[in-house]
């Protein structure tokens, strides 16, 4: 695992630091613009983390950098950035056996949820009162 920085100057400079830990603008650059060769997605990406161009990443491009980078070297410079620039605490992962617990407990929270409502719905439906009206 990398080094993160103590800090970064600007959002494009955390992206680009991602950027650089998942390969560079060209191997970035191709999977966000796959239409493109390898040299002009490279130069494209490179341009939308130029804050003298007019090109930017869609939010969804943003995140995918952030999350590819968070997978190869354990913490992402573009999420610490918020972190550190609207003064929360910097982040850390999820362990996948927490999830995994989470979303079990979510999900029988759920199905119990979804059986309340049932059954409310069977009693108001066979309610005297819906019988006379």
């Amino acid at each position: 695992m990398d080094q993160a920085a103590l800090f970064f100057e600007s959002w494009e400079e955390a992206l680009r630091d991602d950027m650089r830990a998942l390969g560079g603008p060209k191997a970035v650059g191709k999977l966000l613009f796959p239409q493109k060769d390898v040299e002009p997605a490279g130069r494209a990406l490179s341009d939308c983390l130029n804050s003298d161009r007019r090109e930017r990443l869609t939010d969804e491009q943003e995140r995918l950098i952030i999350r590819m980078a968070w997978r190869a070297r354990g913490y992402s410079a573009a999420l610490h950035f918020i972190c550190d620039d609207t003064q929360f605490e910097r982040t850390k992962p999820l362990s996948p056996e927490n999830e995994l617990a989470e979303l079990q407990r979510r999900f029988i929270e759920a199905a119990s949820d979804v059986r309340a409502i049932s059954d409310r719905i069977e009693r108001l439906t066979k309610s005297p009162i819906q019988a006379v009206k």
